[in-house]
């Protein structure tokens, strides 16, 4: 990122509850870039689905924490998710099976898939007992 990149973070409890605290907070950081509606509710999806599934799985059995650091550039923003839940790279999820989604014969599995198609990087690593996902999404002009 570029050295006026602008950045900020917010730690909240990973739980359903505070998903929407996340999003304002990005919607509030982004209030005056120059970002298209498209671009926003792209990120903004990725977002949501990523913390839902974080929540849902990363913590089976204790509280935890979610970190969001937002940096945003003249030309992309990006977003470093960081949690201490079970290790997983959703990079290495399988693609969803549509059909039986949109079917009925099974539940769930498109947030990777959204969070994919919506952003214009997605990285994964794990850092000791940390788990680091970074999305990118470049504005369109």
């Amino acid at each position: 990122m570029a050295e006026d990149a602008e950045s900020a973070n917010l730690t909240v409890p990973a739980e359903m509850s505070e998903i929407e605290r996340v999003r304002v907070f990005l919607k509030e950081r982004l209030r005056n870039v120059r970002i298209s509606g498209d671009d926003l509710f792209h990120l903004d999806l990725a977002l949501f689905e990523i913390l839902v599934n974080i929540v849902r799985y990363g913590y089976p059995h204790d509280a935890g924490e979610i970190r969001v650091e937002l940096r945003i550039d003249p030309r992309a923003v990006r977003l470093e998710i960081r949690d201490h839940g079970i290790p997983f790279d959703p990079q290495a999820a399988p693609p969803p099976a549509l059909d039986d989604i949109l079917s009925g014969r099974e539940k769930g599995g498109l947030g990777i898939h959204l969070a994919r198609t919506f952003t214009d990087e997605m990285t994964y690593r794990r850092e000791g007992a940390e788990n680091v996902l970074i999305l990118r999404k470049t504005f369109s002009r």
